[in-house]
């Protein structure tokens, strides 16, 4: 597929999309009456242990003796704090993507990439991954995304007549799960993807983005389920 050339009407103004502000008015909401709850239920939990135990921890103790008045509110402040904590650290996870009249660039764990509007062929969503294609399917970019933002993205990348192909992956059965050892790679391929394993099990996503770019230089695609890598792609040589 080659992508669409823009008109003369494409935006001038870069535009962003990153998460939305009502996911983060969730997330605090969410927060704050988790926070509620607990205090509703530190009382009852007190007084229940206070029964039980012949010498009672100090901090069974202290619970018993709070008031409601007080722990109500300020459990839901810690809430809503961690609530925000939460979806700020998810916004960074979901990242962002600014697309201009001539780039996209996509934030990812190692620092923002840039790709030419001109080398992008097809732009979806799979699973919980935005894909940019190049040329021969050359994955350019694969970053977390939401599904709930795959509205705003396409608008984003139709209004600068890019290709976007849609929320499935359409060579989705051209991925299989990747066997190590196996005469489908060399013993180089292998040992890269062991090493990405080993990234992805470490919590070390820079190393594992920067394998994936190199196992992509090679050919060979690699996507993620279940926060394991599991699945891979090899293109024609």
């Amino acid at each position: 597929m080659v992508p669409t050339t823009p008109s003369p009407t494409t935006p001038e103004a870069p535009v962003t999309v990153r998460l939305r502000s009502r996911l983060v008015l969730a997330f605090t909401v969410a927060g704050a009456a988790m926070g509620g709850l607990v205090a509703m239920a530190i009382g009852p939990t007190a007084a229940w242990l206070m029964t039980r135990l012949d010498s009672p921890p100090t901090l069974v103790e202290m619970m018993d003796q709070v008031r409601l008045i007080w722990s109500v509110p300020v459990l839901m402040v810690l809430g809503a704090v961690i609530g925000l904590w939460v979806s700020s650290a998810r916004d960074r996870r979901v990242g962002r993507l600014t697309i201009d009249s001539q780039t996209v660039t996509v934030d990812r764990p190692e620092g923002p990439a840039a790709f030419q509007h001109r080398d992008i062929t097809e732009v979806f969503l799979d699973d919980a991954d935005l894909v940019l294609l190049g040329r021969a399917g050359h994955e350019l970019a694969r970053t977390p995304a939401e599904d709930g933002l795959a509205s705003e993205l396409k608008e984003a990348f139709t209004m600068f007549g890019l290709p976007w192909s849609g929320t499935t992956d359409p060579r989705d059965v051209e991925f299989h799960p990747w066997v190590d050892r196996s005469q489908e790679l060399d013993a180089e391929m292998h040992a890269m993807l062991r090493d990405r394993r080993r990234a992805l099990e470490t919590g070390d996503a820079a190393q594992a983005e920067v394998l994936r770019d190199q196992l992509a230089a090679h050919g060979v695609m690699v996507r993620d389920r279940a926060g394991g890598q599991q699945q891979i792609r090899i293109l024609p040589g």
